[in-house]
């Protein structure tokens, strides 16, 4: 679960462009991503959270998603 206050957030159509957080030319698309939160990928859902209208996600987030997926 993401924890607003001691993440960092960031816009589910963001994560893509978060250099650090993908090996140089691996970056996905954007509907992959929104696809990973909404229905994720091979059992494992990336976290999200709605706030103000708007779905975040955390570079935390992601990667613990990315553990996950390695764990599979």
């Amino acid at each position: 679960m993401i924890d607003r206050m001691r993440e960092r957030l960031i816009p589910i159509a963001s994560v893509p462009e978060q250099a650090q957080l993908w090996p140089p030319g691996t970056a996905p698309h954007a509907e992959t991503v929104s696809r990973w939160a909404r229905r994720g990928c091979r059992g494992v859902r990336l976290e999200t959270i709605l706030l103000g209208g708007r779905r975040f996600s955390s570079v935390e987030a992601v990667a613990r998603f990315l553990d996950l997926l390695a764990e599979v």
